[in-house]
C-alpha cells in the first residue's frame, strides 16, 4: 500500500514493460487528452485508463500484475494511464460512469472513444480485457453495473456523447442541446450537472437553477456515496452567496487514530455529531466499509440545531498491521455524505 502511495505522489512517470520486443508504458495521472495524443504519435491502436485509489488493496494487487509476465501480452502494445480517485481532479471518471468500483478499465480506442469498462482484477476480468482489445466487448457487460437508466441507445455510445460534453464545457462551448438528448436517453446526476453547469455558464440561470434543482432531487444513498461533491457544487449554482450553514451542517472528525488495537480484541470508539446549522438535520443511514467496523446503536438520527450525539461504534482488528476502514453518515446536511476514517494499528 505504502508503495503504491508514493507512485501516486509521483504527477507523472514511465515504467517500461518490455517482453519479447513488446512495450508497455504506464503513467500516472495524466489527462486523457495527454494519453490519446501520445497513443496517437505512438501508432498505438488503443490505451487503458485504469480507475484506482490509494487505499485500495485490490488496486495495488492490479497494479503488481500490471509487470507479471502473464499479462505482458495484454498490455504489452498500449499505454496505461492509472488514475488515483483520491484526487479532486480524477473524480470526474467516478462521476461519468456513475461507478465506486475499483480497479476499473476503461478501454478507449487511440482516437479517445470508449470501447469498454471492466470493473475488478480478477483472472476473469484480466480475460474479459483481452478479449476486449480485439474488438470481442460483450464480457464487459457483465463486469461494469450501470446504476443509470439507459433507453434509446447502447450505454458506451451515450457515455461517449457524454464524453464530449464534458470536453466541449471544458473549452466554453455551449452543449446544451447535445445535453438534452442524452436526458432523454439517460438520466442520472452527473449528465444534469453538466446541464445545470451549460446554462449557468452560458446566462441561462432560470434553466440552470431548474437543473440544479433536479441535481438535488436524485434522493439515492449510492448517488450520495458517488456524488458527495457534486451535490454540495450544485447549491452554489441555486445560489452563488450559498454557505453550508444555510442548511443542517454536520460536523465531526474527519480521522480518528487507534494505537495498539489487539487481534480479535473489539474496540469502542465514540464519534461526536454535531448539527452547526440553521435547519435541523435527518441522519438517515450510517454504513461502515467493513464488517469489523459494528455500529452499536440506531442508524437514524434528528438532530436540531446546535444539538449533538456520540455515534458508537465498535472495530475489531482481524489481522496485524495498518488498517483503514470509514464510517459513512448520509444525511438531508448540506454534504448528503460525511465520512469519518478509522486508521487503526493492530498488534
Amino acid at each position: 500500500m505504502q508503495n503504491l502511495k508514493k507512485l501516486f505522489g509521483i504527477a507523472v512517470i514511465s515504467i517500461i514493460l518490455a517482453s519479447c520486443g513488446n512495450k508497455a508504458i504506464v503513467v500516472y495521472n495524466r489527462s486523457l487528452e495527454e494519453v490519446a495524443e501520445q497513443a496517437r504519435e505512438e501508432g498505438r491502436d488503443y490505451f487503458f485508463v485504469v480507475m484506482s485509489k490509494s487505499d485500495c488493496p485490490p488496486c495495488t494487487e492490479y497494479t503488481n500484475n500490471l509487470h507479471h509476465k502473464r499479462n505482458r501480452h495484454i498490455f504489452g502494445k498500449s499505454i496505461i494511464n492509472i488514475v488515483d480517485l483520491s484526487q479532486s481532479d480524477n473524480l470526474w471518471y467516478s462521476h461519468w460512469l456513475c461507478s465506486s468500483a475499483f480497479p476499473t478499465t476503461c478501454i478507449f480506442s487511440a482516437d479517445g472513444k470508449l470501447e469498454a469498462i471492466i470493473s475488478g482484477g480478477s483472472g476473469v476480468a484480466m480475460k474479459c480485457i483481452e478479449s476486449s482489445i480485439t474488438g470481442k466487448t460483450e464480457c464487459a457487460n457483465d463486469l461494469y453495473q450501470k446504476h443509470y437508466p439507459v433507453a434509446g441507445g447502447h450505454h458506451i455510445a451515450i457515455l461517449n456523447e457524454l464524453l464530449a460534453c464534458k470536453r466541449g464545457l471544458d473549452k466554453g462551448e455551449d452543449m446544451g442541446e447535445l445535453l438534452d438528448n442524452i436526458l432523454g436517453k439517460t438520466n442520472y446526476p452527473y449528465p444534469t450537472y453538466l446541464k445545470a453547469l451549460n446554462e449557468d455558464m452560458h446566462g441561462r440561470r432560470d434553466e440552470a437553477i431548474y437543473y440544479a434543482e433536479e441535481v438535488l432531487a436524485y434522493d439515492n444513498l449510492y448517488y450520495y456515496y458517488v456524488y458527495d461533491d457534486i451535490y454540495r457544487k450544485t447549491k452554489y449554482i441555486i445560489n452563488p452567496d450559498y454557505t453550508p450553514q444555510d442548511d443542517g451542517m454536520l460536523v465531526m472528525a474527519e480521522e480518528i487514530l487507534l494505537d495498539d488495537c489487539k487481534v480479535g480484541e473489539p474496540r469502542g470508539v465514540a464519534i461526536h455529531v454535531e448539527n452547526a446549522g440553521k435547519f435541523p438535520t435527518f441522519i438517515r443511514d450510517i454504513q461502515t466499509s467493513c464488517t469489523c467496523v459494528e455500529l452499536l446503536g440506531p442508524k437514524q438520527y434528528r438532530l436540531n440545531p446546535g444539538e449533538s450525539v456520540d455515534i458508537e461504534v465498535e472495530f475489531k482488528g482481524e489481522a496485524k498491521g495498518e488498517v483503514y476502514r470509514e464510517v459513512m453518515f448520509f444525511s438531508n446536511s448540506s454534504e448528503p455524505l460525511k465520512r469519518v476514517a478509522l486508521r487503526a494499528k493492530v498488534v
